[in-house]
């Protein structure tokens, strides 16, 4: 199993894949207390990119605050290309409502090249 998580004290995102036998990941468990067979740290470019698929695949859409959860020193406008997400709203094909930033619900079945647009727009 794969997961993303934050260890206790760290603020680096992890991304863990769990050893996968259930007898290799008891042994690994009564050994280290922990069946993590690979831990590594998500870049902030990775971490963004997967809210942005993540959370654009709901209609709720992208939620301000979980951005701010986990990127606490750095503004909206740290992350993305105003200029570039405002051309989207313009179009039509994005809403900013109520600290969520959305696909316009006319625009679904063009959620996979909006997100591709505002991929292009991150800036970290």
């Amino acid at each position: 199993a794969h997961s993303r998580v934050y260890f206790e004290g760290d603020i680096s995102r992890k991304a863990i894949m769990m050893t996968h036998k259930p007898q290799n990941w008891l042994d690994l468990v009564e050994k280290n207390a922990v069946g993590i067979q690979k831990q590594d740290n998500l870049s902030k470019k990775d971490l963004l990119e997967e809210l942005i698929l993540n959370c654009f695949s709901t209609d709720e859409g992208l939620n301000l605050g979980i951005l701010h959860k986990h990127f606490i020193d750095q503004d909206f406008a740290d992350l993305f290309d105003l200029v570039g997400l405002k051309k989207l709203a313009q179009q039509g094909l994005v809403d900013f409502e109520c600290g969520f930033l959305r696909v316009n619900k006319k625009y679904r079945i063009l959620t996979n090249q909006i997100i591709s647009k505002i991929v292009d727009f991150m800036k970290v």
